[in-house]
């Protein structure tokens, strides 16, 4: 699991059209055609993490507020916790609130209270990370210097990461860089950087020394500066790294450095190097500041751009009435690989393989069901007894089949790289919750 803590920010977006300016003022009047409510700040950080397909804890602080209640239903509706969110009455939810006109920015305009949390709210996110640390293997610290993260909060969550061996990945607004000391990875931009450290980053060197300071004064493993059009600058085993900037066209700069760190946390959680991690989340930054506003990456985007095959999974049934075994197994099915395709009979097929009384559910209903599935990346049903052609047209890397497949015939098994069967969750079965129901 992945945790996210740091300030939440509602991102509102009121987009208009302007055909002519205010006799009050030199100003255009824009007439408001429709708006919206995006996670912003560390919340992009989230949302980008389960666009990826993690699992995610997420710890925050909102106001006692109304916009409080549209961020936690913001956050609610993709499918992220919400008792990780702490309400502090002393602070309002930060809200930014950006006014376009014809893919133009007019104006944005800003509420919020950038005061400390209260020491109560601070003992009770402690309490809270300590409790669940068990559960993580990456940290990300996102700072958007609204009051959150404060240095006694920063440097004794880092102290629970480091103890229990976590990599921490800080994201950084504030340019007192003391607190973040011991971090794993930092990734500043090259103006934060330069803030904080009191430099010139216009240079190479500069940026090389600037890396090495990170390293050497604040104890930080892999300190790493994020360049904008000129990519990413990184100290690595003792060596500096560059990678460069794949960005085609800038369209919106909003959320790009949140793209980036969800992405390098989301390779690092899957056990990749530090190295291939910080070179997808490049790309992914190149590609969201081709997006409007503040948007999230898709795993199909990142694996398409660099240009390599994603590891490919195939499973197939008929997924009559869907239960916890199922998902247990379709889960355990997509950890296997980047992209999770289930075959799926038709009902006629189902037909012949179950008896006239059966599917219970019409092909269409059991697609949808397993769509809805966030670890499902396609459905394809097919109309044969068994997924061979199925199987042969798409060309997985990996065949997964249940465990009572052991010591069987595999259909489709000299097709592909690898078969691996998966055991059932004992009990679930559509079989017996057919008798049961009888």
């Amino acid at each position: 699991m992945i945790c996210v803590i740091g300030d939440s920010i509602l991102d509102e977006y009121i987009f208009g059209k302007s055909e002519r300016i205010s006799p009050e003022a030199p100003v255009p009047i824009i007439h408001e055609t429709y708006s919206e409510l995006r996670l912003g700040g560390s919340s992009n950080v989230a949302n980008n993490l389960y666009s990826l397909k993690n699992k995610i804890d997420y710890i925050s602080v909102i106001g006692d507020d109304e916009n409080g209640l549209k961020f936690k239903s913001l956050i609610s509706n993709v499918s992220i916790s919400t008792k990780g969110i702490f309400i502090d009455k002393n602070k309002c939810t930060t809200v930014k609130t950006r006014i376009i006109s014809d893919n133009q920015q007019i104006v944005r305009v800003d509420k919020e209270n950038s005061m400390n949390i209260s020491k109560e709210i601070e003992t009770k996110i402690i309490k809270y990370f300590n409790e669940s640390i068990k559960n993580y293997s990456v940290v990300i610290f996102s700072d958007y210097a609204k009051g959150l993260l404060t240095d006694k909060l920063t440097e004794k969550l880092l102290g629970i990461c480091n103890k229990n061996k976590i990599i921490s990945i800080v994201d950084p607004k504030n340019i007192s860089f003391n607190k973040y000391k011991g971090a794993t990875i930092i990734t500043p931009n090259k103006k934060e950087a330069s803030l904080a450290l009191g430099v010139s980053l216009d240079s190479d060197e500069g940026i090389n020394n600037a890396l090495r300071t990170l390293n050497d004064n604040f104890s930080i493993k892999n300190p790493i500066i994020t360049l904008s059009g000129d990519g990413i600058a990184a100290l690595l085993d003792n060596k500096i790294e560059r990678f460069s900037s794949n960005i085609k066209e800038v369209f919106d700069v909003t959320g790009a450095g949140d793209t980036v760190v969800a992405v390098i946390a989301h390779y690092l959680n899957k056990k990749d190097t530090i190295k291939t991690s910080i070179y997808k989340g490049n790309l992914a930054g190149g590609i969201v500041v081709g997006k409007r506003g503040t948007s999230v990456i898709t795993l199909n985007e990142i694996e398409d751009n660099k240009g390599t095959s994603k590891k490919i999974i195939f499973t197939n049934g008929c997924f009559d009435i869907l239960h916890r075994g199922h998902l247990n197994y379709l889960k355990e099915a997509r950890s296997l690989g980047d992209y999770l395709i289930v075959g799926i009979n038709s009902d006629d097929s189902v037909r012949r393989l179950k008896g006239s009384d059966r599917p219970i559910n019409c092909l269409s209903d059991r697609i949808l069901m397993l769509e809805s599935l966030k670890f499902v990346d396609e459905v394809v049903s097919f109309s044969e007894d068994d997924p061979y052609e199925l199987i042969k047209k798409i060309n997985p890397d990996v065949l997964v089949k249940g465990g009572d497949y052991e010591n069987k015939s595999i259909v489709g098994s000299d097709l592909v790289n690898e078969v691996i069967l998966i055991n059932f969750t004992e009990g679930y079965s559509t079989t017996n919750f057919l008798k049961r129901i009888i």
